[in-house]
């Protein structure tokens, strides 16, 4: 409860404004907000749904959640049985909160955009990347525009009352 609120920073400019409500709309529409979804409970601005999804072989680690592909005894979560665990294709949906200030993107710095980081999805995703990418550039430019208005919390004055 006291960690910053997400912000979101509209654009004085009239035309820019627009484009940020456009892409906002767009988000929706194209299906990004059905695993980044912007409330979680009481939330609001969190844009997740903080549940793991297939991304797909091409957003693939190496390495994956504990290590290896195959998790070792040393490093599983224990909670959990070996098939239990995450896959390398499988990652929990990253917060957007804030996304605008915290690029390169994806979970290990592979897209230097937002646009591309939308395109890389896969997986489950793969449609919504599909979808995204078959839109006419200014609307592409649109959906950019609308995460680059989700900013992080600037200081003190942003934190929730208790």
């Amino acid at each position: 409860r006291a960690l910053p609120v997400p912000t979101q920073v509209i654009p004085a400019d009239p035309h820019e404004a627009g484009l940020v409500a456009k892409g906002e709309v767009l988000f929706k529409e194209i299906g990004c907000a059905d695993c980044h979804s912007p409330t979680m409970a009481t939330v609001y601005g969190i844009y997740s749904d903080m549940l793991l999804h297939d991304m797909g072989v091409e957003l693939q680690s190496s390495t994956g959640y504990y290590g290896s592909i195959i998790p070792q005894p040393e490093v599983r979560n224990d909670k959990f049985e070996v098939t239990e665990q995450p896959t390398p294709g499988e990652w929990r949906t990253a917060p957007l909160w804030g996304v605008a200030d915290s690029g390169p993107y994806l979970h290990d710095g592979r897209a230097a955009t937002l646009e591309q980081a939308i395109e890389m999805h896969g997986g489950e995703a793969s449609d919504v990347a599909a979808r995204f990418k078959s839109r006419p550039k200014e609307e592409r430019d649109a959906v950019v525009a609308f995460l680059k208005s989700l900013r992080a919390p600037r200081g003190p004055e942003t934190l929730v009352a208790r």
